[in-house]
């Protein structure tokens, strides 16, 4: 008897122990959660990536101002008369002058070289009486490697030639952006002494190099290639990248049949664009 009293006894003091380590288990949990909140609080929570509600000043802090990279480009077939009507401060001649290999204007560059010039347009066109901003498509940098340099030696004569004229602005237009050749891309928009917009196709925006290319574009201006994007995608666009949109104030090239997307961006008050077809086309699409 006296023996089973001790065993329930040591049986009972067992489970008192149980319960106590559990309680102590518990109580160091709940003491480890309570302190990591309190801590927590102390400490100032990193700023997220993309800024909330910042006034334009302040989104365009530390940047070249950004309203004299704006424009309302309007296609001009590079043979005719420029001539703008309107009041537009932001309007200007928007055509190419350089695309598929070859200028639309003729250059020393190639009389030198021996090419044909005849039938292009003079570049005697490019003066300084009206604002005008030129397209250049930069080919050169997707060339295969045993021709590459001659070709960029090549674009870079046609371009330091453009760039001595009265343009107003250049933009290069890069037909894609591949790991490696945004380096490349910036340092060919800082060697022109003129004013440079670069310009991408519109899918940068969902590439993984979408930070980078940013990151590079600081003091440039940038554009982004329609390439037959819809309205409701731009829509929805404009919101998931604001930031990009707003700090970049970003300039849509389009074609005769991106010009319904001109009522989204007007909506949204972004009023950066040029038409890179001519204006007679884009008037047909909206019908």
């Amino acid at each position: 008897m006296a023996m089973y009293k001790t065993y329930a006894r040591r049986r009972e003091s067992g489970k008192r122990l149980l319960w106590i380590c559990l309680g102590c288990i518990l109580a160091a949990f709940l003491f480890a959660v309570a302190l990591g909140a309190y801590l927590g609080g102390k400490v100032a929570p990193a700023a997220p990536y993309v800024p909330p509600e910042l006034s334009d000043e302040e989104l365009r802090s530390g940047f070249t101002d950004r309203l004299e990279l704006r424009i309302h480009g309007k296609y001009f077939d590079p043979g005719e008369k420029f001539v703008l009507a309107d009041d537009d401060p932001y309007a200007a001649a928007s055509f190419w002058i350089y695309r598929d290999g070859a200028p639309t204007f003729a250059l020393e560059t190639d009389r030198l070289l021996g090419r044909q010039t005849e039938g292009l347009a003079d570049k005697g066109k490019l003066t300084s009486d009206i604002s005008t901003s030129g397209l250049f498509e930069v080919g050169s940098l997707y060339a295969p490697d045993a021709v590459r340099p001659v070709y960029a030696a090549y674009e870079n004569a046609v371009l330091s030639e453009y760039a001595r004229t009265a343009l107003g602005e250049i933009v290069l237009v890069f037909r894609e952006v591949r790991p490696g050749d945004i380096d490349e891309m910036f340092a060919l928009a800082a060697s022109l002494p003129c004013r440079v917009t670069v310009c991408v196709p519109y899918s940068i925006l969902e590439s993984d190099l979408c930070t980078a290319f940013f990151t590079a574009a600081d003091g440039f201006g940038t554009a982004l290639y329609a390439e037959g994007v819809k309205p409701k995608k731009l829509a929805e666009d404009l919101n998931t990248y604001a930031f990009y949109f707003t700090k970049f104030d970003l300039r849509f090239l389009l074609t005769a049949a991106d010009a319904p997307l001109t009522e989204t961006l007007t909506a949204a008050g972004l009023l950066n664009y040029q038409f890179v077809t001519p204006g007679a086309d884009a008037a047909e699409s909206k019908k």
